[in-house]
């Protein structure tokens, strides 16, 4: 199935289309709940199922090779993003997603730390072997760094090796590919 030809809005989110994009310029509303959540193994954090499946793989083999990673963060609603928003420096932040504009309100999005990291910053998350195994192997499960090094002027945020987007593996593998964001590959479609 090519997941290219049916990209909505996030104003008309489709809750079955993986490649819906949501930004400062694509707003999901105040009432949009995504279906087909799952809690992530062992937590409270809510995931899509499908990219639930795909990360419970992607972990099972990265701990074959002796590394671990959990997810810190997973779905937020409106009011919860709204709150993050405005302890985060609102308007002026280039990290928090102002409320309507978080990919984690669509289920899909995850923030991958290791437990080393757990009390340090997000930031350091790019100096550990997790970090680059998942770079070299995201993509083989569905997933995407989403906000890449050096990509701030087409996302609207800044780099945030931590975060990552369940998108599928046939558009994962052509967006690591070609070293793209999600932006340019729906401009392209």
């Amino acid at each position: 199935m090519n997941e290219k030809l049916n990209k909505p809005s996030a104003l008309d989110a489709d809750d079955g289309n993986i490649l819906v994009l949501v930004n400062r310029n694509n707003l999901i509303s105040r009432s949009y709940t995504p279906v087909d959540m799952v809690a992530v193994q062992g937590t409270e954090r809510l995931i899509k199922r499908s990219a639930h499946i795909a990360y419970l793989k992607m972990k099972a083999d990265a701990l074959a090779e002796g590394l671990d990673f959990y997810i810190d963060s997973a779905y937020r609603s409106y009011s919860t993003q709204e709150r993050l928003f405005i302890a985060g420096g609102g308007e002026r932040s280039k990290v928090c997603a102002p409320p309507g504009a978080s990919e984690h309100h669509t289920g899909l999005a995850v923030d991958i730390l290791t437990l080393t990291l757990k009390k340090g910053p997000y930031r350091r998350f790019f100096q550990t072997p997790e970090y680059r195994w998942l770079c070299d192997h995201c993509a083989d499960y569905g997933f995407i760094i989403r906000y890449p090094y050096g990509k701030t002027h087409i996302t609207g945020y800044d780099w945030e090796p931590w975060h990552f987007r369940y998108v599928g593996r046939e558009t994962a593998a052509e967006i690591t590919k070609r070293k793209i964001t999600l932006e340019e590959y729906l401009n392209d479609a």
